[in-house]
């Protein structure tokens, strides 16, 4: 009995039982759960990155709260470095809030500047 069977292009695939393929399988799913988490971390630490950016951060202060953020889920973490981690968290909020006042403050008077652009080109 050959342990090739025969493909439709002429060519052979191996003939494996079915505990192989289970094996495999198991492998496969393992190996997509890693890449899943992995990129689903790099898209969170994208995300970051987006949200810090118009915020007026730099490079430097993304990658500190991104140390913190990681700090405290780290499960080994705890005592003074969570609570150093949180810290860092809490200025970042600070500052952070701090941003959205002045971006509400201008996006006011880019709103202000626009009903008064449009009341001109209408003629009101």
């Amino acid at each position: 009995m050959s342990d090739r069977v025969e493909g439709g292009h002429g060519g052979g695939v191996p003939d494996v039982g079915a505990g192989q393929i289970d094996d495999d399988v198991a492998r496969v799913a393992h190996v997509v759960e890693l890449v899943d988490h992995r990129s689903l971390e790099d898209v969170q630490r994208l995300l970051v990155i987006r949200r810090m950016k118009p915020l007026g951060f730099t490079l430097d202060e993304m990658r500190a709260l991104r140390a913190a953020l990681d700090r405290i889920a780290a499960a080994a973490t705890s005592g003074q470095g969570a609570a150093d981690a949180r810290g860092v968290l809490a200025e970042f909020h600070r500052r952070a809030e701090d941003s959205c006042a002045r971006l509400r403050t201008q996006l006011a008077y880019a709103e202000e500047l626009t009903t008064i652009l449009g009341e001109h080109a209408t003629g009101a």
